[in-house]
């Protein structure tokens, strides 16, 4: 088992760790998974500030959701629902505010 560095972007701050090859894509999604919380996180509260605050909020919500699923008292994906919700009105926001295309005599309906 060799290692090899993979760089990781949080926050657009990039970090670079030593791990096992073999471990490569797990890294990158957890990677993925963590700049999303973050992102959440940093968004959601005016509080957070600091890179390091958001990254001690993140892996206190993360913890939580780890030892809600452990207990059985988070069923997993539970909240894809809501999360393709909050998705589904940001898409609808942006598209709001794309201006419509002028109806033309060749326009098909």
């Amino acid at each position: 088992m060799s290692n090899d560095t993979q760089t990781i972007s949080l926050l657009g701050k990039q970090f670079h760790i030593k791990h096992p090859i073999e471990d490569h894509a797990n890294l990158a999604q957890a990677a993925l998974y963590l700049d999303e919380v973050l992102h959440t996180v940093r968004q959601t509260s005016e509080k957070v500030s600091s890179f390091e605050n958001a990254l001690v909020t993140a892996a206190l919500n993360l913890s939580d959701e780890l030892l809600r699923l452990k207990n059985g008292s988070l069923q997993p994906y539970a909240d894809i629902h809501e999360r393709m919700r909050v998705l589904t009105l940001s898409m609808a926001e942006v598209f709001l505010q794309i201006p419509a295309p002028l109806a033309t005599e060749d326009a098909i309906y």
